[in-house]
């Protein structure tokens, strides 16, 4: 008769995990060990902080993307209109200048004195009301013969346009009727108009 004996099984220091209810330990308890705590604890907050991380790129993204695909934008542009030079039509020598350069003159106020080589005296008038951008001349100083001496540059507020640069590639966007939107680089502010030509 021969027998058999169950060999003893060694115990092993290792910890076991309890595929039953996914509790650590040697019989089915206590906590994890604190590696494995941590790296949890580590994934929880990671995907969330990565989110909001995220969000704001995104959303500046897409808004960047919308805007470069909805409108043609430039910062070469400047703001012109209709400029008139102002003075007398024969040479002659300037007695007076009334206004200064940003004085609002009116249509037909006497803007300048000046004698011609005749002798005879003469009043310059604005031609519109407008500003002063410019001035070419004071008391004392001679007016020459020359066609179109000036002695004010006079400007019309009330015919204002842009004119902006655009590159080759956006041209084919801008349609004359389009909405235009003017931001002004002094004041920050932004002012509607339309294209008239492109």
């Amino acid at each position: 008769m021969i027998e058999t004996r169950e060999q003893p099984r060694p115990a092993t220091a290792a910890a076991t995990t309890n595929g039953s209810n996914g509790h650590y330990g040697r019989h089915g308890g206590g906590a994890p060990p604190a590696g494995t705590r941590h790296r949890f604890a580590l994934r929880r907050w990671a995907l969330p902080a990565v989110l909001v991380a995220l969000v704001p790129v995104i959303l500046f993204g897409v808004l960047y993307l919308h805007d470069q695909a909805s409108y043609v934008s430039t910062d070469n542009a400047v703001i012109t209109g209709t400029l008139v030079q102002v003075g007398p039509t024969s040479a002659g020598q300037v007695r007076a200048v009334t206004p200064q350069v940003g004085d609002d003159v009116h249509r037909g106020e006497a803007v300048a004195t000046v004698q011609l080589a005749s002798g005879q005296t003469v009043r310059v008038r604005a031609p519109f009301d407008g500003v002063v951008v410019a001035r070419y001349a004071s008391p004392g100083d001679a007016i020459t013969s020359q066609a179109g001496k000036a002695i004010l540059a006079v400007l019309n507020p009330s015919e204002l346009w842009v004119e902006a640069r655009i590159d080759e590639v956006d041209a084919g966007r801008v349609q004359a009727g389009q909405r235009a939107e003017i931001t002004l680089d002094a004041s920050r502010q932004t002012v509607i108009g339309h294209v008239t030509s492109v």
